[in-house]
């Protein structure tokens, strides 16, 4: 069992990547017009 820590920065990694994919993909479409 994980404990909430754990989970937590478990997460984080992914989460700050699909971030930042997320945010670029909405930039260029904003950008598009």
């Amino acid at each position: 069992m994980l404990s909430v820590d754990q989970f937590l920065r478990f997460i984080s990694v992914p989460a700050v990547f699909a971030a930042f994919i997320i945010a670029s993909q909405i930039s260029a479409a904003l950008s598009q017009g």
